[in-house]
């Protein structure tokens, strides 16, 4: 799988700590169900899962669908030789230090 989705679904353990966080902190507020002991652990690390495999299944199946299909420009075929050939400069020919340097 490419990078970008491996960075997606990271971000998926934050989200479910936050999640998790919430679930606890909104326990025996008033107009919310109040359980104690470990019942607010197993709904904390209820929450937690869920939301893992719901974000897995959402980049997994939704996300695709969104993707653009249109026409390359190119970009990802270029290879560095070819760029260095077009456009001549680089740090090392435009940065002043090493102008002087030579």
């Amino acid at each position: 799988m490419a990078t970008d989705w491996w960075a997606q679904w990271i971000m998926c353990i934050p989200c479910a700590l936050i999640l998790s966080y919430l679930v606890f902190k909104a326990n025996c507020e008033e107009g919310y169900y109040c359980v104690k002991g470990s019942t607010t652990v197993w709904a904390c690390t209820a929450a937690f899962w869920l939301h893992i495999v719901l974000h897995t299944l959402f980049l997994k199946y939704v996300v695709p669908r969104f993707r653009f299909e249109g026409k390359s420009d190119g970009a990802d075929s270029n290879t560095y030789k070819g760029c260095s050939e077009r456009i001549a400069a680089s740090w090392f020919t435009m940065n002043p230090i090493y102008v002087l340097r030579s």
